[in-house]
């Protein structure tokens, strides 16, 4: 037998693997998860390197001081934020919180805060 005759009696389906869709799907959807997961982790590398670990904590206080400034302003308290200079976490030059933080994260956590209040009391 040569070498010919060996390679066509090869079947290509006994070579080519079997995947259902099923697989295929949940391979793409677990990739595109890692992949989003990946870029949100690496992000925060574009702004250089600030101290977050205590990032809970300032989230809250953050989204705290946009409450505070919303109640005792109304909604122009609400861009108090972006003039903000925080003293306290970044001290003594203190810190541009809108230029420096997650500002969707501290107004969306504020938003439901105040949404939820006034719906539920």
């Amino acid at each position: 037998m040569s070498i010919v005759d060996s390679i066509k009696s090869i079947k290509l389906d006994s070579i080519r693997p079997v995947t259902s869709r099923q697989t295929l799907v949940i391979v793409m959807t677990l990739s595109i998860i890692f992949s989003a997961a990946l870029m949100l982790r690496i992000f925060p590398v574009k702004y250089g390197y600030f101290l977050n670990e205590f990032d809970p904590f300032f989230d809250y206080y953050a989204s705290k001081f946009i409450v505070d400034h919303f109640d005792a302003s109304g909604i122009s308290g609400l861009l108090d934020y972006f003039s903000w200079h925080d003293y306290r976490t970044w001290y003594p030059e203190g810190r541009p919180v809108a230029r420096t933080s997650q500002v969707g994260l501290h107004f969306a956590g504020a938003l439901f805060y105040i949404l939820a209040r006034d719906v539920f009391g």
